[in-house]
């Protein structure tokens, strides 16, 4: 599990090329999906929140919970999650926090809590489903992922 609370950009990636090529190595530098650029700058307004932001006396969002869905967003791995990801919707909820992605097929929406279980829910063709999740578990976020939107 990834225990920073802010974004890590990756790190360039060594690579060796082939010996016609002049130049034994180069570095390339990763790919990372242009929503999660995005979902620290959204995870930052959150974060920005002060107490009673929802003007019924509500704390703020803890730091811990915003470590948790920094630590969700920094370990889902880009290789298996579906092209074309949207860039998800973060914000505060009145027992946590919570990440949503919406698409033309249906959408995922995960709440994190501190304390509790976490948990999501899919909708897809109209139907919902939902359940309970170790935030912790970023393969089963992307299985969520993949059945709305591969």
């Amino acid at each position: 599990m990834i225990t920073s609370c802010e974004y890590q950009p990756p790190a360039a990636v060594h690579s060796a090329i082939p010996a016609a090529v002049a130049v034994d190595k180069m570095f390339f530098p990763a790919l990372e999906p242009v929503w999660k650029a995005e979902a620290f700058k959204r995870l930052g307004n959150v974060k920005a929140l002060p107490d009673n932001w929802d003007g019924y006396g509500s704390a703020a969002i803890s730091q811990d919970l915003i470590c948790m869905m920094a630590s969700l967003i920094n370990a889902l791995p880009r290789e298996q999650l579906p092209r074309g990801l949207p860039a998800p919707e973060i914000a505060p909820a009145s027992d946590g926090i919570q990440i949503e992605w919406n698409g033309g097929r249906g959408g995922v929406e995960i709440i994190l809590r501190t304390g509790h279980k976490s948990a999501w829910v899919v909708e897809s063709g109209g139907q919902y489903e939902d359940g309970q999740l170790n935030p912790e578990d970023s393969v089963a976020v992307v299985r969520l992922l993949q059945r709305v939107f591969d």
